[in-house]
C-alpha cells in the first residue's frame, strides 16, 4: 500500500490493526472495497469522499451501546449512498427498492 493511500484511509479514520484494515462483516469489506474502486476509477477525488462521509458522521454519531465498526461502517453506507447518488449511478428509489428486496429475502431464508 502506498503511503498516499495510507495517509487517505487515515484521513477517514478507517478501523485497523498492525495488519490494515479491519472489517467484522463480509459487507463493510464490500463497502470499503466499492468507494475505493470509484475513486480509483475516477468518478470522484477523496477529499470527496471524506467529505461526504465526514457529513454522514455528523449527521448519525454512534449511539449507545453500538461498536465501533458498526457505527463506522452503518456512517460509511449512509455517506456511500449519498456519494452514488449524487454522481448518478442509481436513484434514491432504487437503493430503497432494493434495500427493501434484500430484508425480504433475509426474513424470508
Amino acid at each position: 500500500m502506498s503511503i498516499a493511500t495510507q495517509h487517505d484511509y487515515a484521513a477517514v479514520g478507517l478501523p485497523r490493526d498492525e495488519e490494515g484494515p479491519v472489517f467484522d462483516k463480509p459487507w463493510q469489506a464490500k463497502a470499503f472495497s466499492l468507494i475505493v474502486h470509484l475513486h480509483r476509477a475516477g468518478l470522484f477525488p477523496w477529499a470527496e469522499w471524506v467529505r461526504t462521509f465526514s457529513e454522514a458522521i455528523k449527521a448519525a454519531p454512534a449511539q449507545p451501546g453500538e461498536s465501533v465498526n458498526d457505527a463506522y461502517y452503518r456512517q460509511w453506507a449512509t455517506a456511500m449512498e449519498n456519494m452514488i447518488t449524487a454522481l448518478h449511478l442509481t436513484a434514491p428509489d432504487d437503493i430503497g427498492r432494493r434495500t427493501q428486496e434484500w430484508r425480504l429475502a433475509y426474513i424470508n431464508t
